[in-house]
């Protein structure tokens, strides 16, 4: 966490984004492999793969730093989530 302190901020979109694709991954772990993306290729997979990348996107995101118009609960709105 301190080497990725905007890791456990569900408020930034990178990390918002790693938390659904993590649920995504997860409710369709236990399902049995039906569905086909690609050859050889099931959901839960593609799921994994897509966890990875937001992963990687969530652990080289910045933190939000307020900047100077920044008034209060109008800068905790995120549309993304």
């Amino acid at each position: 966490a301190l080497e990725y302190p905007g890791m456990n901020d569900v408020s930034i979109p990178a990390t918002a984004a790693l938390t659904r694709a993590l649920a995504a991954a997860e409710q369709l772990r236990h399902q049995p492999a039906q569905s086909r993306r690609a050859p050889g290729e099931t959901d839960y997979q593609q799921a994994v793969a897509g966890l990875e990348t937001a992963f990687r996107l969530a652990a080289h995101s910045r933190p939000f730093t307020p900047g100077p118009s920044f008034s209060g609960a109008q800068g905790l709105v995120h549309r993304d989530l």
